[in-house]
């Protein structure tokens, strides 16, 4: 079948990858994509920034492709959904052209005048996707070889603990969400819960405790499964993605801080409906009642009724494809722990016929965007024929120390599987000691020089003033440094005029970016506006400052932002140098 294309099934990240590695072994290609642009499914949580970095999020392949074409790669920060899509994703389809065809649904896939039951001629034949266009016209590609690279965000797991719906939860659906919410204002003053262990429903549980702060009377409700909430805060510094590590230790602040109310070991089980609200019920008979929103953010499960007529290996507990399950189960494994899974790993009964990307996971949560990347660049090459290539592992990935798997279920154990969360990261109101000479409250040493790391967002005005007022006040008897999550090009000039009012120059500095290292060597890091971005480490002090952003505004606005920084920056000075 040389003459036949291979059928890509989805434009996301891994769809678009294996079409690029495609492209550059000179193979035809047709990518079908039920979205009307690359990466639907990644923009519908564009408003949430991923655990990796820009360098971790472009394929190789693609990267070969687009640069011919006057793109340039994002070198550094941590994106959006919304800005990976622009600034990668549409620009590879636009690169791939006609191959792409938008608004088409995969209805089904087979061979060619066989159903799944039949043996003979079978491997001789084509396949046929089945497709179905916006406007309903059916159709049908031949194609030599098939990749489903349609992931799973179209099937998210139910709230019920037991994986089916619980009671209730289907018609009480106008109140209960799958999805990451983006704007959350509507709910100011109402009780919200969220269900799951996630990093998606952590993404929901600081969303919520970020409006509670604001609006008084909202009540937000964590719901989770297991007997304690240890593995949904993360790996602490023992997390290789600083982005992930940074989440846990927001999700921490807010337990501390009496933000959220945790509720371990509550197994959904039923939504009873009041007249005016939502009663949440547990296996073991608990209620949480008075609820107007609920988000269950419980996992995805791939979808596989489109692939009924082939002949495919899933594992049994995972649904993940039968040959990686071993390598991926959130058991045993974190998503910097997995081994590389390429073609003969992915391999299906049905030769020539490869699941990838999340969907391959099926149920694990252990996927990264450089796990998918490899898994398409072998597959690529196992079709063209070059196995060499196929059977290198080039997969480099961070050990993360975190997984999302079962762990000890049922008890209230700190350890979550073998990456449990660090077991000095208690969850408490009191900070608790690492060892008697340091506690996550900093302790000066009387031998040391104090160091602080200011941050905001453009490293160009709020985190620039706070570090020009204590260089000022403290000297050389404390080591200050400065960054931001997304540097702006330089300082804003409305901060260094006000600054130079009190005879303080800061027009020598330069914005910079926030590194893990420079958090690593502070004692105390203060955050104003983008604590979602520090990387955590035991033993550091942190705190979040609530403070407007001068961007944009006048002299007579940023003065009072300013002497805001200036009364706190005196009163941290005093209190480390006492």
């Amino acid at each position: 079948m040389p003459d036949l294309p291979v059928v890509v099934i989805g434009a996301g990240p891994q769809g678009l990858a294996a079409a690029a590695h495609l492209v550059e072994r000179d193979m035809d290609v047709v990518v079908v994509e039920r979205g009307a642009a690359a990466g639907t499914a990644v923009s519908e949580w564009g408003h949430i920034r991923l655990f990796s970095a820009w360098p971790e999020l472009i394929d190789s392949a693609s990267r070969r492709l687009l640069e011919p074409t006057g793109w340039a790669a994002p070198s550094t920060g941590y994106p959006t959904g919304s800005a990976w899509v622009s600034g990668y994703l549409a620009p590879l389809a636009e690169a791939l052209g006609g191959r792409v065809r938008f608004d088409t649904t995969v209805t089904g896939v087979a061979r060619q005048g066989r159903d799944k039951v039949v043996d003979s001629g079978r491997r001789g034949r084509p396949f046929v996707v089945h497709t179905r266009d916006r406007h309903g016209a059916e159709g049908r590609v031949l194609a030599s070889a098939v990749i489903d690279a349609s992931g799973t965000w179209g099937t998210p797991n139910p709230a019920g603990a037991d994986g089916y719906p619980a009671v209730g939860e289907s018609t009480a659906s106008d109140l209960i969400s799958y999805r990451v919410p983006d704007d959350v204002s509507s709910l100011a003053g109402s009780h919200v819960v969220v269900v799951g262990a996630g990093h998606s429903a952590t993404h929901a549980v600081l969303r919520l405790t970020d409006l509670a702060r604001r609006s008084p009377g909202t009540r937000v409700t964590w719901l989770l499964r297991r007997g304690s909430a240890a593995s949904a805060l993360g790996g602490g510094a023992g997390d290789g993605l600083p982005e992930r590590a940074a989440l846990g230790t927001r999700a921490r602040r807010a337990i501390d801080a009496g933000s959220v109310d945790v509720v371990t070991g509550f197994r959904v089980s039923e939504f009873r409906r009041d007249p005016d609200s939502l009663v949440v019920i547990a296996e073991d008979g608990r209620e949480i009642d008075g609820v107007s929103r609920v988000f269950a953010l419980t996992g995805f499960r791939p979808d596989t009724e489109i692939l009924r007529e082939l002949r495919i290996d899933l594992d049994a507990t995972l649904e993940a494809v039968a040959g990686i399950a071993s390598e991926i189960d959130p058991n045993i494994h974190s998503c910097g722990s997995v081994g590389a899974t390429g073609a003969r790993q992915l391999s299906q009964p049905e030769q020539g016929f490869f699941i990838v990307g999340v969907k391959s996971y099926g149920r694990a949560p252990t996927f990264l965007a450089l796990t998918g990347f490899e898994q398409v660049r072998s597959v690529v090459a196992h079709l063209a024929g070059d196995h060499e290539a196929a059977s290198r592992n080039e997969l480099v990935l961070p050990e993360t120390g975190v997984c999302g798997g079962s762990g000890d279920f049922d008890t209230a154990s700190s350890g979550a599987g073998c990456c449990a969360a660090p077991s000095a990261l208690q969850i408490s109101r009191t900070p608790t000691a690492l060892d008697p000479a340091r506690s996550l409250t900093l302790e000066i040493m009387t031998d040391s020089i104090p160091s602080v790391l200011f941050v905001c967002v453009h490293n160009a005005g709020r985190s620039q003033m706070a570090a020009g007022f204590l260089r000022e006040f403290a000297g050389d008897r404390i080591e200050v440094r400065s960054a931001g999550s997304m540097p702006a090009d330089q300082i804003n000039p409305i901060a260094v005029e006000a600054m130079s009012e009190l005879g303080i120059d800061i027009t020598a500095e330069a914005p910079k970016v926030l590194t893990t290292e420079a958090v690593q060597a502070s004692d105390v890091v203060i955050t104003m506006g983008c604590g979602d971005a520090c990387p955590f480490f035991p033993g550091k002090r942190y705190e979040d400052w609530e403070l407007d952003d001068p961007a944009g505004q006048g002299i007579d606005a940023v003065r009072p932002i300013r002497d805001d920084i200036r009364r706190r920056i005196e009163a941290l000075a005093g209190e480390l140098l006492a």
